[in-house]
């Protein structure tokens, strides 16, 4: 099964079962959990809690790898670009190549930080619902409507766009695909033969978007969305004990993270 970056997985665990409110705080306090991490024990409880949530997910770890295995070698060739930049005593030189302890600190903090943020995000996507995501962000953001942001569509139109990118993806495998079986030349070399080749694909694929964004107009409009200023909702979002040992299960780690860069103050830039 091919999952595409972005994509709802659905299951029932203890994630998916998760306030999708509380879902949303919880990301970004580990956001900035992680970001605000810089002794390589707190680096390392981070990591442990990360893998500690793909566990409780229930989703096999070869998904995660394969959905961000790309960005992951991205970030693994700036780790290793960071080496090379940094003051302090060489550890190895060879020229004008020089390894510093700084340039490796550097690099271990890069790639660690990079690692949790792509997977955590990673988990927060495969276990909410779009629906949820929606009921979420309007429930969040409700306040600002006192001073006059049009909440119900903000969120209907960030929905809407982060559904349409692993649909995009998944359409354009499909006519990549189709054109394959018809006998296009994929192994073209040179940059005016790959333009060309991308043309067949392109152009089908916005067909498609636009003919799915009709459609889902029409649907809304059939449905006499916009129609009345105040929505009722058929799911109600209601906070239960897990969803608050969730909060206080972040809170704890960001007391640990504080803690450990107190008594291992190794600071990384």
């Amino acid at each position: 099964m091919d999952i595409v970056l972005g994509q709802y997985l659905p299951g029932n665990s203890v994630l998916h079962r998760l306030d999708p409110r509380i879902k949303f705080i919880s990301l970004f306090a580990l956001m900035i959990v992680v970001f605000s991490a810089w002794s390589y024990l707190a680096l390392l409880i981070i990591t442990f809690f990360t893998a500690v949530l793909v566990l409780m997910s229930r989703i096999r770890v070869k998904i995660y790898m394969k959905n961000t295995g790309i960005i992951l070698g991205m970030t693994m060739i700036s780790a290793l670009l960071n080496l090379f930049y940094g003051s302090g005593k060489p550890v190895f030189s060879w020229g004008f190549i020089s390894i510093t302890e700084m340039g490796i600190q550097n690099s271990i903090v890069v790639m660690t930080r990079i690692f949790n943020m792509l997977i955590l995000s990673t988990c927060f996507m495969f276990t909410t619902s779009p629906n949820d995501m929606t009921y979420g962000l309007q429930s969040l953001l409700k306040p600002l409507k006192r001073w006059g942001v049009n909440v119900d569509d903000l969120i209907i139109m960030i929905t809407i766009a982060l559904r349409f990118i692993p649909i995009s993806l998944t359409e354009a495998n499909k006519i990549f695909n189709s054109q394959k079986s018809r006998g296009a030349d994929i192994n073209k070399r040179g940059i005016v033969n790959k333009i060309a080749l991308f043309i067949p694909i392109v152009l089908p694929l916005f067909a498609s978007v636009f003919r799915r964004a009709y459609e889902l107009s029409m649907a809304m409009e059939c449905r006499c969305y916009g129609f009345k200023e105040e929505r009722t909702h058929l799911k109600r979002l209601e906070t239960t004990a897990k969803d608050i040992f969730a909060l206080a299960s972040i809170l704890l780690l960001m007391i640990g993270v504080i803690f450990c860069n107190k008594i291992n103050p190794t600071h990384l830039f």
